[in-house]
């Protein structure tokens, strides 16, 4: 259970940290990133002790406004691969196969 619900207008931002922070009643903050809100966590922890307070906060706030597109996996590049072991057809009419020139292979 929460130990309290507040609100992010409540909260510090902590340049050094880069974290926006509660006090806790431990003595120490409790602490939450730009990205944990982005991604829509809403529970800031204590790092000295098992407390966390959930942070009231509208998401759209924090969301990249330059882009207005959903976020998506970033789309896979091919790749080429090369071996000792790929077949090349040298200019005699031979292949070459790793570092060796054999006819019979082509």
């Amino acid at each position: 259970m929460s130990y309290d619900d507040v609100e992010i207008e409540d909260m510090e931002w902590n340049e050094e940290l880069q974290a926006y922070t509660y006090p806790c009643p431990c003595g120490d903050l409790f602490q939450i990133t730009k990205d944990d809100l982005k991604l829509g966590e809403e529970i800031a922890r204590c790092p000295s002790c098992s407390l966390y307070i959930t942070v009231i906060y509208n998401i759209e706030d924090f969301l990249d406004k330059k882009s207005n597109k959903p976020l998506e996996p970033s789309k896979q590049q091919p790749i080429t691969v090369a071996t000792d072991y790929i077949a090349k057809m040298t200019l005699s009419g031979y292949c070459k196969v790793g570092g060796r020139i054999l006819p019979e292979f082509c």
